[in-house]
């Protein structure tokens, strides 16, 4: 932390405080001196504390335990920024590794957060909600993350992209219709596995695509989770994307791809439960009012099994369901191109 100066008045201040042998000037002078003291009180209550900033700033393939970092190690709660000219651009993650969320801003292009040892990057911000940002550009995360332990939801921000590779656990386990994570930003998953924490049983977290993700190796793994979806879902290479006991559903314009031989799967007889309450494989129009979608199958698979012919109308009985929830006008389209879809029991088409 920068020491504040010791008198932010310095001219004025020893101009006050010249000693005076005219009585009156001198009570004059008193005042002036008081009156400034009062100020230069004023002026450092009001000076807030430098806050400390967890800048890295280490050389290219060095520790994240060694740094260095401008100030200090991030912890808990505190985000680590990739943002320094002068750092390198591969951090290896050590043992122990914590921040509360991770900011690229692309200062370092291609930064690279790996971990030679295997080690994982715990993301726990008190479960407030970790925030991953890449302001711009393209930025990979192939080590480990985990702020499922933490019961912390997992949101990607940003105009840049992030890339996942490794093997990730994230959302919030045991949740009673809370937000799990979201991608209002651009998320890649390049391969290894990322998993969202299941909710307690007969309920679903949720989860949002107002952004753009794409699996295209890997897999993405949600139990119990509903997903809005009013950006694009892109499923491809070899990639999967699988939700247990869930559904997907537009919120408005949203766009499902799956290419090449790419897997989109909604398993909803995973948690064996008939009596939850859950939306259905895919619905295109679940927003309230007008909406503009489409499914773009050119290759892959696509699997909707049927579950409960009892269950909600719009949920568990439905593998496909086309209209609107709440009225409004809908226009969606599935295209299908190619490949396999499989929709067990019976759609519907309001």
């Amino acid at each position: 932390m920068k020491p504040l100066p010791t008198n932010p008045f310095p001219q004025r201040m020893s101009h006050a405080l010249v000693p005076s042998h005219n009585r009156m000037a001198t009570g004059l002078d008193r005042r002036s001196a008081s009156i400034m003291a009062a100020i230069t009180l004023i002026a450092f209550a009001a000076t807030p504390a430098q806050a400390a900033t967890y800048n890295w700033n280490g050389p290219d393939g060095a520790l994240w335990s060694v740094g260095p970092w401008v100030d200090t190690l991030p912890g808990t709660g505190q985000v680590a920024v990739f943002s320094e000219l002068t750092a390198g651009q591969n951090i290896d993650v050590t043992a122990g590794a914590t921040a509360g969320g991770i900011t690229f801003n692309n200062n370092v292009a291609n930064t690279v957060i790996k971990s030679t040892g295997s080690n994982t990057l715990s993301l726990n911000n008190a479960g407030g909600g970790v925030v991953i940002l890449a302001d711009a550009g393209s930025h990979t995360i192939s080590a480990s993350i985990d702020s499922m332990t933490s019961a912390d939801a997992c949101d990607f921000k940003g105009a840049g992209t992030i890339i996942l590779s490794g093997t990730n656990k994230i959302g919030v386990p045991g949740g009673h219709w809370v937000h799990g994570w979201g991608v209002e930003g651009n998320l890649e998953i390049t391969g290894g596995s990322t998993t969202v924490a299941p909710p307690v049983p007969g309920t679903a977290n949720d989860g949002g695509i107002s952004g753009t993700m794409v699996v295209s190796g890997g897999s993405f793994a949600a139990g119990g989770h509903d997903v809005g979806i009013s950006g694009t879902l892109t499923v491809k290479g070899t990639g999967s994307f699988t939700l247990s006991q869930g559904g997907i559903y537009d919120t408005g314009g949203g766009t499902l791809n799956i290419q090449d031989t790419g897997s989109f799967t909604v398993d909803r007889g995973v948690l064996n439960d008939p009596a939850t309450w859950t939306l259905g494989g895919i619905i295109m129009g679940m927003g309230w009012g007008p909406s503009n979608s489409d499914i773009n199958q050119d290759n892959g698979t696509v699997n909707l099994p049927y579950f409960d012919p009892a269950g909600w109308e719009l949920g568990n009985a439905w593998g496909l369901c086309f209209g609107p929830l709440g009225g409004g006008v809908v226009t969606a389209t599935y295209h299908l191109n190619g490949g396999v879809l499989n929709a067990w029991g019976r759609s519907i088409f309001r």
